[in-house]
């Protein structure tokens, strides 16, 4: 086995895709890429828009008739059908197949008036543009935003962390699974004292390695500092310290 390693790669240019939302920009929203037949497509939803939260669907897409740029990249007129999430940002959306045809949506926050957090799961089917409520069963995760979620195969979504001021404590290190096909929560805890788990965060990655067998968490950030550390949950076991030179840029 290799030793896992740091290194920082440099890359020649930006192209520029000379489209803008045309309701104004976002940020904490969400977007997940998805094929609809040769089409290479991305969804994205939600977000803050510098005024208030949105829970607007907008699809970009490389093969749009009639785009104004020269290379067919355009927004798709919409038509959605079900009850979709409320306004929020700060929420996850999870890819839950290799061509992303669906995608949960999980948490988030809502800050217009007050401030609110979720612990919503919503389906979108992506090609249909069609959403659904997911009716689960089990402990449900404490709301919450700023947290991180992947998919490990099997529509099972793993969510870690996050921020809430429910419950106690504005910081997250919970590990909550989410099997999609069956509707079912499952909170993962850890078997002793000795064990280790990653310190609370918000604002952090968790990513599935399949060459590795687990979930790769990196980053984040609590009321004091940032984290540069980097651990793996082997989704049949634990969390493990994943030793890697600090990373500085």
């Amino acid at each position: 086995p290799c030793t896992p390693r740091c290194c920082v790669r440099t890359f020649a240019m930006f192209s520029r895709v000379g489209v803008c939302l045309p309701k104004g920009g976002s940020s904490e929203h969400s977007a997940v890429a998805f094929n609809h037949g040769n089409t290479a497509k991305v969804v994205m939803f939600g977000g803050w828009n510098g005024a208030y939260h949105t829970n607007e669907l907008a699809v970009l897409s490389t093969d749009v008739p009639g785009a104004a740029s020269s290379d067919s990249w355009g927004w798709e007129p919409l038509t959605v059908t079900g009850r979709g999430p409320s306004p929020r940002s700060g929420h996850t959306a999870t890819p839950l197949d290799d061509d992303g045809s669906s995608m949960l949506v999980f948490g988030g926050e809502y800050a217009t008036v007050g401030r609110k957090y979720y612990a919503t799961a919503d389906i979108l089917e992506c090609s249909t543009l069609t959403w659904r409520p997911l009716e689960t069963v089990g402990r449900l995760p404490r709301a919450r935003a700023h947290h991180a979620a992947t998919h490990v195969g099997g529509g099972v979504v793993l969510i870690f962390g996050g921020a809430s001021s429910y419950g106690g404590g504005f910081y997250l290190n919970d590990l909550h699974e989410l099997n999609c096909a069956k509707g079912e929560w499952h909170a993962w805890s850890s078997a002793g004292e000795e064990d280790f788990v990653p310190e609370p965060r918000m604002g952090h990655s968790l990513t599935f390695v399949e060459a590795i067998g687990g979930a790769l968490l990196f980053g984040g950030e609590d009321a004091v500092a940032s984290f540069n550390d980097v651990a793996v949950f082997e989704t049949c076991a634990c969390f493990v310290i994943l030793l890697v030179a600090s990373l500085s840029i």
